[in-house]
């Protein structure tokens, strides 16, 4: 049954936690861009991509691993979520050497080849390569532990590691700013240590917490290939999408070389927090619309996701109104020198990211139902036509943000591609999500935006104008959400999503409240 109370505290930890963690690596990529400078950051952003091009392999196993384990979980068999947590560790161990090997020879190879380096930091560039597939691989082997978390719904938990890693980036780039060394070469060695002391705190805590993560060696032949065939079909647009961010810095540092580089490296930070607060939001609803379908509850399943789409299009859009409408401001503020195109990038990414964001509980739908193959094939089809047409795009001249565009249509797309695959698939009704979801969301851009903008336009005080930017267009946004878009029984979502946070902040939440009807399963409205 749909505990919506618990999606509701989940999603305001969440929150708090992108809040925090977002204001923190940004202040950090000011920090790191003032230390290193324009070329040496453009050179880290693109080696780290090479590198990042394998991360396909861990995204297709993330979603397979977290699929299982809250299945297991949902019909209440122990023994089976140990052994998917086994599973996936060993799975992950192959992979983890995988990309080492494809990374110290093919990586290489590309980075001696290809890629527009300075032949003074050619040195500091390879060794960003060995650290940063080093770090990767620490990611990769965090994915059982992620899992568990997840499947267990502790959001607490997943957010205070996050954010000890994340304020332990932020002391590697004040630490560049004495150092006498190798800038480059020194952050890449302490990115690694984060990342190294990060995976070793996940495998404690669920050691300690968790009994279903005590490693043993599982022999269930079937296991490998359900796990590994489930995510096979998960390759194509995982790899599609890893293409379209790691493929376009690859294409910038071809066409115009570091300096663009360092640009695409900030707004891709921007990107990657967007991109993770999407993400983390959706971790907080993805159990229950797994275990709802395991459970056979449609109505609730299919409630959920609609209410999760809502809620995660609403927050991500506020938080971007001033991005969007103050975004020269807020990078000089931010960077002090900002690399050109930096601005462009940057508008266009989060434009992209609020098309993505409405596919992601679509997804998670797709991965529960386990009919993902013909969905993955044509979506991914798709989306790998972003890099060929970026390509014949800067062939023909066209300026270094015109390949945002085609991934922006190329993520309408596919949003409209699942939705029509799902209905065959799992019953999903196109009509009923595209009034109560993609009608009222873009209701509440219309009366957010078309205002602002007004406002712009006729009132040419500056003074005004920020305030009107910074300050108000958010503002109106929550009004016009809560009072015009939101449904009564959405309004009492997030009210008891409010409450529970705070009653656990304040710790009255422990005396366990006598349930109502309303906190298991809420009604649309």
């Amino acid at each position: 049954m749909l505990n919506v109370k618990r999606v509701a505290l989940n999603t305001g930890v969440m929150y708090v936690y992108l809040i925090i963690n977002t204001l923190v690596v940004l202040y950090t990529s000011r920090v790191t861009l003032q230390a290193l400078g324009f070329v040496d950051f453009g050179i880290f952003s693109v080696v780290g991509g090479v590198v990042l091009l394998l991360k396909f392999l861990q995204t297709t196993m993330t979603g397979s691993v977290q699929r299982y384990l809250n299945v297991e979980m949902a019909q209440n068999r122990p023994e089976g979520v140990r052994n998917v947590f086994n599973v996936a560790f060993s799975i992950h161990l192959a992979i983890s050497f995988l990309v080492f090997v494809i990374g110290e020879t093919a990586g290489f190879w590309f980075l001696r080849t290809y890629l527009v380096i300075p032949p003074e930091r050619l040195v500091a560039a390879e060794w960003v390569l060995h650290f940063t597939i080093l770090t990767f691989i620490c990611t990769v082997m965090t994915v059982p532990c992620s899992g568990i978390f997840s499947a267990r719904e502790n959001m607490i938990g997943t957010a205070l590691i996050n954010l000890v890693a994340t304020f332990g980036k932020l002391a590697a780039a004040i630490a560049l700013l004495s150092t006498q060394h190798d800038k480059l070469q020194l952050y890449a060695v302490l990115v690694f240590a984060i990342s190294a002391a990060t995976l070793l705190v996940n495998y404690i805590v669920c050691w300690i917490f968790y009994k279903e993560s005590r490693f043993r060696i599982v022999r269930q032949k079937k296991l490998y290939r359900e796990l590994a065939g489930f995510a096979s079909w998960n390759v194509i647009e995982n790899l599609a999408t890893i293409a379209k961010t790691q493929g376009t810095s690859i294409l910038f540092n071809t066409f115009f070389g570091p300096a663009v580089n360092a640009a695409n490296g900030i707004a891709t930070q921007i990107n990657g927090q967007v991109r993770t607060f999407s993400s983390m939001i959706n971790t907080a609803s993805n159990p229950q619309i797994v275990k709802t379908y395991a459970s056979n509850d449609r109505v609730s399943m299919y409630k959920l996701v609609f209410q999760a789409t809502k809620i995660s299009f609403f927050l991500m859009f506020t938080m971007c109104l001033p991005l969007l409408f103050e975004m020269d401001l807020i990078l000089r503020l931010w960077l002090t020198r900002v690399p050109q195109y930096t601005s462009e990038f940057s508008r266009l990414i989060l434009i992209d990211a609020l098309f993505v964001v409405l596919s992601s509980t679509l997804l998670t739908v797709a991965r529960a139902t386990g009919k993902i193959a013909k969905i993955q094939v044509i979506v991914g089809g798709m989306l790998l036509l972003n890099i060929p047409i970026a390509y014949l795009l800067l062939k023909q001249g066209m300026p270094p943000y015109s390949v945002f565009f085609v991934s922006i249509g190329l993520s309408l797309m596919g949003l409209i591609a699942r939705m029509v695959l799902l209905r065959k698939r799992a019953g999903f009704s196109v009509r009923a999500f595209s009034g109560r979801v993609l009608v009222r969301l873009a209701f509440l851009v219309m009366m957010t935006v078309v205002p602002v903008i007004a406002f712009n336009l006729y009132v040419p005080d500056r003074q005004a104008q920020l305030i009107a930017n910074l300050a108000g267009a958010p503002l109106w946004s929550v009004l016009v959400m809560w009072f015009l878009v939101f449904q009564p029984g959405e309004r009492r979502y997030v009210i008891a999503g409010i409450g529970k946070v705070l009653a656990k902040v304040t710790g009255k939440g422990r005396r366990r409240a006598k349930k109502t009807p309303s906190d298991e399963s809420e009604p649309e409205g």
